[in-house]
């Protein structure tokens, strides 16, 4: 079995082309818990877990506690436990012993002996030596019952740094969800990112391997020991491939892993190999190049790496390099490539190499001179494996298209945050990430790559990137919340996240108290007023005018009841007239949270009327002057936002009509807590 594949487990007796290929008696590794989806409840009890539940083991799936027990009895086993973030990149953590006792003792766990991929920390060392706790079985050492406060079962402590039998979450919820809620594994990912999968899976042991194949563990010492002196032997034969039954053999014709060698030569040394070997820094030469493809296309794959060290692959299937007299022309097709990966040597596909001495590109400049390089440039790149290398500290946010590069995804034009792009500056937030809906997410190779695509969207008012994983998020404003507009400048966790130059949402109208005075003249509703957005405020019929006259914005209306509840309206269309017109209102388009009504059509095509500027159509009174407010009235209203304040103990069935009212269906004698009025 390889470390870091699943599919060891998946082992079935089959031929594959000239090989006949076996397995032992029992699969490399037992899976003894996986999550993929929310289809199966893991919030179970005590008997349920003791025995297995679920879909099987490429599903969701427990194999109760009384097999895992029996698995590790007669000694302990290893445990491989494969993560997959929402980016799709995956992870993988490993202990050399894992156990679980007897039901007498709880099911106690005892495991030891990390590894891990890059990056994964070790997050189930705190649940060592503890015993197993559910819902209605409580054993951990917390105040409270652990597996009822996290909606699981696990090993808990005084709680947990990683819990699988979490909660599922998907997308839209699972990063910065409730702290320690969901699929939780928390180094690196921290307390609020919940993965996209996880699996875990009971491996033999050395001592358990030795027992299947009936060796001793000294007999399968000693095999392991001429395993590798054959090998050793095998390498120094000097073969520059050894070939296996029915399988390709890969020659490296390029390799960049650090700066040591100048890659930024002519073009007679590029004809040429030059480097450290296929190991290290390494140019096969352009003349060997046309020598493997001349009788034919070879296939083309190239291998990445990021500095977070996550691995990413691009295939092609048809490569092939032309004759000197064609200055090697490049042909290359039939692309593939590992998640989030795109075709970024489309471009140069059918161009002439350049170097900085030989200029064979279509540029009105010499690319290879421009990017310190040689390529098959077209009018410039997509990609140039020869560029300059760059240590971590200028390989993100450098000189665009300069260093190696893969454009799609990871971008030729990384940006420092705080720099002002065409369409947009992006400033560092703290924003809840749940405030937001999720528009899109793929794996960025650095935070300024990830804001550098998010420019390319007006839609996208949010970014978030997580430096652990390398998922990049792009949000849009969620309809119904006002925390959406309020960016201020930190870091929430695990992730940076930004918000874009303007506010998604602009509040207009705001009542969260009655500390300023909303009954006021014409003059003044002209104009701003109040403690701010945040506070309670108006910003000015001039401004709601000016906000609307080049066409028609969306509003959004929050509002909160006196048990906290919160509740919501909005119109698709929304603008405010000329002071020529009394600031007539036009508002269509009506949709809402559950039980809310539409209050605010009786107002729509009206004018604005304060105490002394009369603009409604009640005949016997002026409607601003009798219910203490200013609105656009009709013969008077069915909301009224700038009403008096009342509070609790006034603001329910108190007068009609008097208040912050919103008719439907909180009718006429009950004033609201909150009211915000947004546009956007």
């Amino acid at each position: 079995c390889r470390l870091d594949l699943r599919h060891c487990r998946k082992c079935r007796n089959a031929n594959k082309g000239a090989q006949r290929v076996w397995t032992a008696g029992s699969d490399c590794c037992i899976t003894v818990q996986h999550r993929v989806s929310g289809s199966v409840d893991f919030y179970r009890g005590w008997t349920q877990y003791q025995s297995e539940f679920g879909e099987g083991p490429d599903g969701n799936y427990w194999i109760g506690l009384n097999s895992l027990h029996d698995l590790t009895a007669s000694g302990p086993r290893k445990l491989r436990i494969l993560m997959k973030a929402w980016n799709d990149s995956e992870h993988w953590a490993e202990y050399s012993s894992f156990s679980v006792g007897p039901e007498s003792d709880n099911y106690r766990l005892s495991v030891s002996g990390f590894s891990g991929s890059a990056g994964i920390g070790d997050s189930l060392a705190r649940s060592n030596d503890f015993q197993f706790t559910t819902k209605d079985a409580d054993h951990d050492v917390h105040s409270d019952n652990c597996g009822s406060r996290y909606f699981g079962a696990w090993w808990f402590a005084d709680c947990h740094n990683t819990h699988p039998n979490g909660q599922y979450r998907d997308f839209s919820s699972a990063i910065d969800g409730p702290r320690a809620q969901g699929i939780i594994w928390k180094s690196p990912f921290g307390p609020y990112y919940s993965l996209k999968e996880i699996e875990m899976l009971g491996c033999p042991g050395r001592d358990t391997a030795a027992r299947r194949g009936g060796y001793s563990a000294q007999a399968v010492e000693q095999m392991r020991a001429f395993i590798q002196e054959f090998q050793r032997l095998l390498k120094t034969l000097h073969y520059p491939c050894v070939h296996t039954i029915s399988s390709d053999c890969w020659t490296t014709v390029q390799h960049r892993v650090s700066g040591s060698v100048d890659f930024y030569r002519g073009w007679t040394q590029y004809q040429s190999e030059f480097g450290e070997g296929p190991d290290g820094n390494y140019w096969i030469g352009l003349n060997t190049l046309h020598d493997l493809t001349a009788s034919g296309p070879r296939k083309l794959r190239i291998l990445m790496k990021a500095w977070n060290d996550s691995e990413h692959w691009a295939e092609y299937s048809s490569f092939s390099v032309g004759p000197e007299s064609d200055n090697y022309r490049l042909s290359v097709s039939g692309f593939s490539g590992s998640a989030g990966i795109g075709d970024s040597l489309a471009r140069s596909n059918d161009f002439q190499f350049t170097t900085k001495d030989a200029d064979h590109d279509v540029h009105s400049d010499n690319c290879g001179s421009r990017y310190f390089g040689a390529w098959w440039f077209a009018d410039c790149h997509n990609t140039h494996p020869n560029g300059q290398y760059r240590d971590f500290s200028s390989a993100i946010g450098g000189p665009r298209a300069q260093g190696v590069i893969w454009k799609s995804p990871f971008a030729l034009n990384p940006r420092v945050a705080g720099v002002v792009s065409a369409e947009r500056t992006w400033r560092l937030s703290r924003d809840g990430l749940a405030e937001y809906e999720a528009a899109s997410s793929f794996w960025a190779r650095s935070d300024i790559s990830c804001m550098a695509t998010a420019d390319s969207d007006p839609a996208v008012q949010l970014v978030a990137f997580n430096a652990s994983s390398g998922l990049c998020a792009h949000f849009r404003c969620r309809l119904g919340l006002s925390h959406c507009r309020k960016g201020r400048n930190a870091n929430k966790g695990d992730h940076q996240v930004w918000t874009a130059g303007s506010d998604c949402w602009t509040t207009v109208q705001h009542r969260v108290s009655g500390s300023v005075d909303f009954y006021r003249n014409w003059t003044q509703y002209q104009s701003e007023f109040g403690e701010g957005p945040d506070g309670n405020y108006w910003i000015g019929l001039n401004t709601l005018h000016k906000l609307t006259a080049s066409g028609p914005r969306k509003p959004v209306i929050l509002m909160t009841t006196w048990n906290d509840s919160e509740h919501w309206a909005e119109y698709s269309s929304f603008s405010v007239g000329p002071e020529s017109d009394n600031y007539r209102l036009s508002v269509s388009g009506f949709s809402g949270s559950a039980g809310i009504g539409d209050s605010l059509a009786r107002s729509n095509g009206f004018q604005f009327t304060t105490k002394d500027a009369d603009h409604d159509v009640q005949a016997t009174y002026n409607c601003a002057e009798r219910f203490v407010s200013a609105w656009w009235f009709s013969n008077c209203f069915d909301t009224n936002p700038n009403g008096e304040y009342k509070d609790s103990a006034s603001a329910i069935g108190g007068a009609p009509n008097l208040g912050i009212l919103w008719k439907y269906p909180f009718d006429r004698e009950y004033s609201l807590k909150k009211f915000e009025m947004l546009i956007f």
